[in-house]
């Protein structure tokens, strides 16, 4: 639990920044880019330099992240949660921007103009936020159990979508 304790607050703020598409690289009208590393902020531009606005968060995840690195700032809430405490994971951006494939992961098959289903043969290290976490969460309390044999825990999860 050290790493959550040392939290400024009980909020922490994570922006990961998705490549941009190629329509949004030959538009030329925003870039983006990054401070130093583990600095947390983010420059966007306007088509003229004087547009150029900075946003500071706790973290920025740049571009060429992983899903492996989005996971590694969820961890710490693994063993909060394991101690008793409640933990929430809000994915928030606007359409198009990334929200599902952070937290879901998964390849999704298209019919025409019908709802997409999931592919279960999406490659692990493609794997969102919250598959990782339901593993990680139910191998820890395995490992908890065998350290004590009287240990009972009782999850329960929700999503949303809108």
């Amino acid at each position: 639990m050290p790493r959550i304790e040392a939290m400024r607050s009980a909020f922490k703020v994570v922006v990961r920044c998705r490549p941009q598409l190629p329509e949004e690289k030959n538009d030329k009208c925003c870039r983006v880019s990054f401070g130093a590393k583990d600095e947390g902020r983010v420059f966007v531009s306007g088509k003229g330099q004087e547009d150029t606005r900075c946003f500071t968060f706790d973290r920025v995840l740049p571009p060429e992240s992983t899903q492996e690195n989005v996971m590694q700032e969820v961890v710490p809430m693994i063993d909060h949660v394991l101690n008793g405490f409640h933990a929430t994971v809000f994915a928030y951006g606007q359409t198009g921007s990334g929200k599902t494939y952070t937290v879901e992961g998964i390849d999704y098959l298209r019919h025409g103009s019908g709802n997409p289903r999931p592919k279960f043969n999406t490659p692990p290290r493609q794997h969102g936020i919250i598959p990782r976490l339901i593993q990680l969460v139910f191998d820890r309390a395995r490992q908890m159990q065998l350290q004590d044999e009287h240990l009972r825990f009782n999850f329960s999860c929700s999503f949303y979508q809108i």
